[in-house]
C-alpha cells in the first residue's frame, strides 16, 4: 500500500520511501508555507532543511558585490539544502522561494541523527545529489557558452516541470537575476519568444502555449540533466 504522502503533488523523495522508512522520519516533518521571495537560509550556518511539496527553491551564488546567479533549482523532486547531508554544517549557497507553495521541515538536528548511511533515505539522498550535480554542473557551462535566448527557455522548462502546471508567476526582474543579467536584457529576448507563440506574459504571470516548441528553442542542457534526473529518481510524472 503506498504511504501517506505519495500523492503527486507530494515531495518524490518521501513518497518513494517504502512505509517502514518513512513513518521513521514522519514524527518529525512539519508542513510549511513557502512565499514568493522568502529567504530560507544564507551563507552560514543551517537550522532547518527542506523537503519541497510544491513551488520552486532558487540556489544562488552570491559575489561580494551583490550581484548573484541561480546555480540550481529544486522542486518537489528534491530537498535543500544538500551540504547538511554531506555532514557538513556551513553552506556557500543562499536559498530563496522562486515560486510559492509549501514544503516538509525538519530540523537540522533531527536530520542528521535520522539519515546516516544503511538507511534508505540515505541511498535516496545519494542519487538525489548526483542529479543535482549534474544539474549543477551543466549551468555552470550553459551559463557560460549558450546565448540568453537558450537559457531562458530552459529555465522556463525547468520551472514548469517543477510547478506540474502551464501558468505560474513571473517576475521578470527575478528572472534577469536568475540568470545573471539585467531586465533590460531579459525584456527583448521574452518579448521575442513571446511573438512566437511559445508562451504569453501578462500581469506578472506567464502561460506556457507551445512545450514541444520551447524545448525546441532550448539548449541541449534541458535534456540532458533531465535525463540524468529520471535515470536516478524515475520519470517524471507531472507536466
Amino acid at each position: 500500500m503506498p504511504n501517506p504522502i505519495s500523492q503527486p503533488a507530494e515531495n518524490r523523495l518521501l513518497a518513494g520511501l517504502p512505509d517502514e522508512e518513512y513513518r521513521r522520519l514522519a514524527p518529525h516533518l512539519e508542513r510549511v508555507s513557502l512565499e514568493s521571495g522568502q529567504l530560507l537560509f544564507d551563507l552560514g550556518t543551517i537550522t532547518r532543511v527542506f523537503f519541497p511539496i510544491s513551488g520552486v527553491i532558487s540556489k544562488i551564488v552570491r559575489m561580494n558585490d551583490g550581484d548573484g546567479i541561480e546555480a540550481g533549482m529544486v522542486g518537489h523532486e528534491g530537498m535543500v539544502p544538500l551540504c547538511l547531508f554531506m555532514n557538513l554544517d556551513l553552506t556557500p549557497f543562499r536559498a530563496v522561494v522562486q515560486n510559492p507553495g509549501e514544503a516538509w521541515q525538519m530540523k537540522a538536528e533531527v536530520f542528521k541523527d535520522l539519515v546516516k548511511p544503511g538507511h534508505i533515505i540515505h541511498g535516496v539522498l545519494l542519487r538525489f545529489a548526483a542529479a543535482f550535480m549534474a544539474q549543477v554542473s551543466q549551468s555552470a557551462g550553459c551559463n557560460r557558452l549558450h546565448p540568453l535566448e537558450q537559457r531562458y527557455c530552459r529555465w522556463l522548462l525547468m520551472t514548469q516541470d517543477r510547478l506540474g502546471s502551464n501558468e505560474f508567476v513571473l517576475k521578470q526582474e527575478f528572472a534577469a537575476a536568475l540568470l545573471g543579467v539585467r531586465r533590460m536584457t531579459i525584456t527583448p529576448v521574452a518579448q521575442k519568444l513571446q511573438e512566437t507563440g511559445l508562451f504569453r506574459y501578462s500581469r506578472g504571470r506567464i502561460t506556457i502555449l507551445d512545450r514541444a516548441g520551447l524545448e525546441s528553442a532550448s539548449c541541449e542542457c534541458y535534456q540532458r540533466v533531465q535525463n540524468v534526473y529520471d535515470n536516478l529518481l524515475g520519470s517524471r510524472t507531472n507536466r
